[in-house]
């Protein structure tokens, strides 16, 4: 038996709380604070991604003494004078360099980046992390490798969801490693609705190719709107929405921002988190 890294938690001490450092991180990692998490809680997280551990972010008691024992390391699409300049804008500090033996660079703080080394810094809340060269010039002068198409075919009749109907495998990070996207075919059966929810800083667009239907959606899920095929509909982020079916089952085209097959579905209890 084994255990896997489920969170990476940060202390916030007061006077940093744990959403504004949240926030942070999001505009950092490009991942989105948790939609149930709201400024004032205790406890905020960014969701999990397929691969990796989500971030908590938990009010802390006492102040940071010392430097971290553990830290994060980001390595950046681009280059490191560019990743430490986005990162100082976004209210991060610059503390200090680690050449590539490990040993104290000094603390230069120019933007300029490290001679093939990492790049300390710290949060909002003063949680250390490091920057290393970035992927651009790490690979500087290699050929990128062509992307290549992935076909897929059906394999199975499907799986439920949570929030109803019977979801197709698609595209997803699940199947092709999706950075962005996942999309799937949906069957909802004759007479039925799904289960009110929404999806957590993702949007969704879907298609209908046959069955006439209802969807709810807004506030309280008090607007209602009829589908049928060929029509199309936008969803934003974070709004709750539910189809709900008369006498034809349908058959509809859904892609979400997300590229994960559940992983923002958040259901609702009369349009509000449950």
């Amino acid at each position: 038996m084994a255990s896997t890294v489920r969170h990476i938690t940060f202390d916030c001490t007061d006077p940093h709380e744990p959403y504004e450092v949240a926030e942070f991180w999001s505009a950092v990692l490009d991942r989105p604070v948790d939609a149930l998490d709201a400024p004032g809680d205790d406890t905020v997280s960014l969701a999990a991604v397929p691969g990796a551990p989500a971030l908590m972010f938990v009010r802390g008691a006492e102040k940071k003494s010392e430097r971290n024992r553990v830290l994060l390391d980001l390595e950046p699409d681009g280059t490191q004078a560019a990743e430490i300049r986005r990162l100082t804008a976004l209210g991060a500090t610059f503390v200090g360099e680690i050449d590539r033996d490990g040993g104290d660079g000094g603390c230069g703080g120019d933007g300029q980046g490290v001679e093939g080394g990492w790049a300390v810094l710290a949060d909002p809340a003063g949680n250390e992390f490091r920057v290393s060269v970035g992927r651009e010039e790490r690979h500087a002068g290699e050929p990128l490798p062509t992307p290549k198409a992935v076909v897929l075919r059906r394999a199975d009749e499907g799986y439920p969801g949570v929030q109803g109907g019977v979801f197709t495998q698609g595209v997803s990070a699940e199947t092709v490693d999706t950075k962005a996207l996942c999309l799937h075919e949906v069957r909802i059966p004759p007479h039925s609705s799904g289960r009110p929810h929404l999806h957590a800083g993702h949007e969704s667009a879907i298609y209908v190719i046959s069955g006439r239907h209802e969807i709810r959606h807004g506030e309280g899920l008090a607007e209602c709107d009829e589908l049928g095929p060929g029509d199309m509909v936008f969803i934003p982020a974070d709004t709750p929405h539910m189809p709900v079916t008369r006498d034809e089952a349908v058959l509809c085209i859904v892609a979400r921002t997300d590229p994960s097959e559940q992983e923002s579905v958040h259901l609702l209890t009369d349009g509000a988190p449950a």
